[in-house]
This record gives structure tokens, sequence and C-alpha cells, in this order.
């Protein structure tokens, strides 16, 4: 349905958001990449309602790396929370960690260049 087209990508972003959140305030994620996973999805949503805000119907589609992104995050929180069962997975911790790094990091510019192209063309603001 199209209520479950919008909620969906929402309870996504609310379920890794708070996974990150909760394994950061333990310890089992370094800070650094729970502020950089969090971070990425408030400047999202952040500026999916700057630009909803001038009545646009702004609709946000997941790019390629995007979806790859919240695979590796998805993994690596399965990873962590199958160590803390005595699991020994460090080393995939451990790369996991640079992956989800990485494709945040990626798809988060992809984002900001295509709200910074969508700007331009709209005239909404040349200081995007």
């Amino acid at each position: 349905s199209r209520l479950g087209e919008r909620l969906d990508p929402i309870a996504d972003k609310l379920m890794l958001v708070s996974a990150y959140s909760v394994l950061g305030l333990q310890g089992l994620l370094p800070a650094w990449l729970v502020a950089l996973v969090v971070g990425r999805d408030v400047l999202i949503v952040s500026g999916f309602l700057y630009y909803r805000g001038f009545n646009v119907e702004a609709e946000i589609k997941p790019s390629t790396i995007s979806k790859i992104n919240t695979s590796c995050q998805v993994l690596l929180v399965f990873a962590v929370l199958l160590t803390q069962l005595g699991v020994e997975l460090a080393e995939l911790t451990t790369m996991m960690i640079g992956v989800v790094a990485a494709t945040t990091l990626v798809s988060g510019v992809g984002y900001a260049l295509v709200a910074r192209e969508w700007a331009v063309r709209r005239g909404v603001s040349r200081a995007v």
C-alpha cells in the first residue's frame, strides 16, 4: 500500500538508529561509527523535511549503495549480537565496521549531491 511504502523506510531507519545507539552506548560499537550512521540518517530525514517545506513532492528513492549500506548495517548488528552470545566473530565485526563506515560515507555523499542538484535546478538555494 502507499502507506506501507512511506512507513517502511521510516521503520528501517528507526530500527537501525535505535540498534546503533544502544550498541554504541554499551560500548559494543565505536562512537564514531554510531555518529556516522545516525548523522547520515538525520541529514537525510532533515533534507527531506526541508524540501517538503517548499511544498514539493520530494521523494527519496534509495540508491543501490544505500541498499547495500542498509544490508551491511543490519549484518554488523547481527554479528555484534552473535558475538555477545559467544560466537567468535571479531575479525568479521572489525571488517564490517570498515565496510559500514565506507558505504555510509559514500551513500551520504550521494544523497547530498542529489539534494544539491535538486536545489540548484529549482533555484531553492544557490548556497546548497
